[in-house]
């Protein structure tokens, strides 16, 4: 999984968690509801994003792909709890940006840039291999 169920309750807004929790007061049962949206968040980020990179990540998960996958997630969850996910478009819209933008880039946050080669040398007809040998 690239987020946890306490990454995904701080982006449900406040008022819809606290129906959840009320709703799922057993044992667990509010995590492991959030744990199967986090399943199905977690194969929507690695269809997207499958085409520009090696999914699923490995640990440690890049921070931009776990916050991503915590948006949709809450997303998710607010669809199947309350079948009002217009509450929470805006979660999956800022997830599908970041999504976009790392596909768009080719690369992870913090990853290094890869540079194009440099080539010496010059015209021979105005510095000979001769002239350049004395630098």
């Amino acid at each position: 999984m690239y987020c946890t169920p306490e990454d995904v309750a701080g982006e449900i807004y406040i008022p819809l968690y606290a129906k959840m929790a009320a709703k799922f007061d057993g044992d667990g049962a509010l995590g492991e509801f959030l744990s199967l949206n986090i399943a199905r968040a977690g194969d929507y980020v690695d269809a997207r994003l499958s085409g520009a990179f090696d999914v699923p990540f490995s640990a440690p998960v890049p921070p931009v792909v776990a916050t991503a996958t915590a948006k949709i997630a809450a997303y998710f969850a607010t669809a199947r709890f309350s079948e009002q996910e217009d509450v929470a478009k805006d979660k999956m819209e800022a997830a599908d940006v970041m999504l976009d933008s790392l596909v768009a880039s080719g690369k992870l946050p913090g990853e290094p840039v890869r540079s194009g080669s440099l080539v010496g040398g010059s015209d021979s007809r105005v510095f000979t291999d001769e002239v350049l040998r004395r630098w």
